[in-house]
């Protein structure tokens, strides 16, 4: 009977073995005599581990890569590679399932032999085999595992210890000069006669400069403990934060998979080349895993034309793949470009109706459904796949851009936060508001000169007077319903989105520095242009931005302006009142309301937000259930007594879900109730218009 204990470690152990046995391959490909021999060194470690456990099916699969391996070594054959990897794919969906999946492995087994007696033969084959099914059942990305060092955390360990030891001394001081402190009170009595209070005084005043050379001293000790407090959790930060960072280099090895079994089924000839490496946070690289195997397999299925298309067209028979990364201080960047047919926008055009410029035409093959193809295969034409891209690095806070020419190929840029918790950035502000957005999507931030009035929008020129480029122009104010015209002098932050460059007029700004942020993922309130949430030194909060979706959402907001234009008067700006405990979640609601185009003000409970109300008659309260003092049900309560306040229409939003919680608010006349948990900007959007009746 197989120990299960060792079967799940022999499966755990098949990731790294895969990716190491595919680096081997290709370096044996590539004329690297020495990888034959330790590549058949693990197979054959394998192999025999997979006996031992009853692991039929992948030792026998082990046993034939085994031979082509030896065969290769001395006459490496056409089909060799295609087979070998194909079984390293098998392998690892196997491992994914840790052998629970079922496997036709007979095609596996009969491109191995094939690609085997074609070695022994000195001849040149080529496998006459659909592609496997093994992709299409079992989708499974490697990934490199974060480890933490015992030999970096164990000194730092010893040093809080100690500190802790002699925080723990500093206690005993500190009640001793407080008892110091109660004698000397005692020694002065008011009531004493003004000649017997000066002696009294007089008499201690050596008691207290004793007192104070101990206050002295313990403040010494407090602040040299507090330093080394401070350097120490730092220290520790850093070593957490590394034990996360892993390498990308094991994505290496399954892209090359990825694009020789994609090729092989499509009949073609592909040549994949990959540069660089990064460490980035375990979390980010499991991202990039799927966005590259999907970019990947793209510019194999779409990209790269067949072998009689390219030489029509004067290229060379074998498509060129490249990928190249490379990092810097907070970003990596990972650039997939291939030389194939580029993407064809006319047809592009024609399925989407698309009426815009190409820039916006390209940006639309990140949508989920939106394909090329008119019929659907094993590969590709569901529309499913670079809408996965932008979701993957979406995700972790990272682009994606897109640049195609019909006939020389396209050109994907990805770029992703190094730390996922971590960023720096440029802070920005704008009508109040404190914002920031990634240093690694700003590619400038200057002072404007005059702004240029277009059709749909204002323009922003950049370059010489003679050449200049006119770059898209928002007022950021627009996200909270604030917009003012741009005026020569203003500051303007140019960044970027997925297929062009566009300027954000702001307020003002500071220089770039390096924030931890909250996921706004993570939080109970959530926002379309908002990806985190930073504390600032002063209580307040940074809101980290989201430029594909700011874009997106400043841009609509133009086109809707100049769409229906306003021919009626001016109406009051209706008044939102937000009553919530939490400082994150508050200021997050009032930057969101802010957008909607309302004026708001906000409470921390209850009790000062029936105060506020009072005070400033809101149109709409926006309120938590649970918070000190006074809970929002009991405030609701305490408004629909009051003839002034009764008719004031109320939205719940709290993390309190139950039937009892709904009832109650029902009763109390609650016109809309709202989950935290699985809050959307736009339902509450929808409620708020609802209760305005706007």
């Amino acid at each position: 009977m197989q120990d299960r204990d060792l079967v799940r470690a022999f499966w755990d152990a098949a990731s790294d073995r895969i990716s190491e046995a595919t680096d081997l391959w290709i370096a044996l490909e590539q004329g690297d005599a020495g990888a034959s021999r330790s590549l058949k060194r693990l197979l054959h470690t394998m192999k025999g581990e997979a006996h031992m456990l009853g692991l039929a099916d992948c030792g026998h699969l082990l046993q034939s890569m085994e031979g082509v391996v030896e065969r290769a070594s001395k006459a490496m054959s056409e089909g060799a590679g295609d087979a070998i990897l194909t079984a390293l794919d098998a392998i690892s969906a196997m491992a994914a399932s840790e052998g629970a999946l079922e496997i036709d492995l007979d095609e596996i087994f009969a491109r191995l032999a094939a690609a085997s007696a074609a070695a022994a033969t000195s001849t040149e084959t080529h496998a006459d085999a659909t592609h496997t099914e093994v992709e299409a059942r079992a989708e499974h990305v490697e990934h490199a595992r974060p480890s933490l060092d015992p030999a970096r955390l164990a000194p730092l360990v010893h040093e809080a210890r100690r500190l802790h030891r002699e925080h723990s001394l500093l206690h005993p001081a500190l009640r001793e000069v407080r008892r110091m402190l109660r004698a000397l009170l005692s020694e002065i009595d008011p009531q004493l006669p003004p000649e017997a209070l000066a002696e009294r005084i007089v008499k201690t005043l050596g008691y207290g400069a004793e007192i104070e050379r101990r206050m002295g001293d313990l403040a010494a000790q407090w602040s040299t403990h507090e330093f080394a407090l401070e350097m120490a959790l730092e220290q520790l930060e850093d070593t957490v934060r590394s034990a996360a960072m892993v390498s990308v280099a094991a994505l290496k090895s399954q892209v090359h998979r990825a694009a020789r079994s994609t090729a092989h089924a499509l009949g073609k000839r592909v040549e994949l080349l990959v540069s660089g490496d990064a460490y980035v946070d375990a979390s980010v690289e499991r991202s990039l895993g799927p966005a590259l195997l999907h970019l990947v397999r793209n510019a194999v299925d779409h990209g790269i034309e067949s072998e009689l298309a390219r030489t029509a067209a004067g290229k060379s028979p074998v498509g060129r793949i490249e990928i190249t990364i490379h990092q810097t201080d907070s970003s990596v960047q990972v650039i997939v470009e291939d030389d194939g047919g580029g993407v064809d926008l006319e047809r592009m055009r024609t399925r989407l109706r698309h009426e815009g410029d190409d820039s916006e035409l390209l940006q639309r093959i990140f949508e989920q459904g939106v394909t090329t193809r008119d019929e659907v295969t094993d590969i590709s034409g569901r529309g499913v796949g670079l809408d996965v891209v932008a979701r993957e690095v979406a995700a972790v806070g990272g682009s994606v851009r897109v640049e195609s020419e019909r006939g020389r190929g396209t050109r994907f840029e990805i770029v992703l936060p190094t730390m996922l918790r971590a960023d720096i950035v440029v802070p920005i502000e704008c009508r109040g508001t404190r914002l920031a957005i990634p240093v690694r999507e700003v590619l400038a931030v200057e002072r404007m000169g005059e702004p240029v009035r277009a059709s749909d929008g204002w323009r922003l020129a950049r370059g010489p007077a003679n050449a200049a480029d006119l770059v898209p122009l928002f007022d950021l104010g627009a996200l909270f319903g604030a917009a003012e015209p741009p005026r020569a002098g203003d500051v303007a932050v140019i960044t970027h989105h997925r297929t062009g460059v566009f300027a954000l007029r702001v307020d003002g700004y500071d220089n770039p520095r390096p924030m931890a942020f909250e996921r706004i993922d993570e939080l109970a309130v959530r926002s379309d242009v908002v990806r985190g949430v930073a504390p600032a030194p002063d209580g307040g909060v940074y809101f980290l931005l989201d430029a594909d979706a700011t874009h997106a959402t400043l841009r609509g907001r133009v086109a809707t302006s100049a769409a229906r234009p306003s021919t009626s008067p001016r109406r009051a700006v209706p008044h939102v009142l937000v009553v919530e405990d939490a400082p994150v979640a508050r200021e997050l609601l009032l930057g969101i309301l802010r957008s909607f185009g309302l004026k708001v003000s906000d409470a921390s409970d209850g009790k000062q937000g029936l105060l506020l109300a009072r005070t400033e008659r809101p149109d709409l309260i926006l309120t938590d259930v649970e918070m000190p003092f006074l809970g929002g049900l009991e405030m609701i309560a305490e408004l629909r007594g009051d003839p002034a306040l009764r008719e004031v229409p109320v939205i719940v939003l709290t993390t309190r879900s139950e039937p009892a919680v709904r009832d109650r608010a029902r009763a109390l006349g609650v016109r809309g109730f709202l989950s935290k948990q699985r809050f959307v900007e736009t339902e509450l959007r929808q409620v708020i218009d609802e209760c305005l009746a706007r």
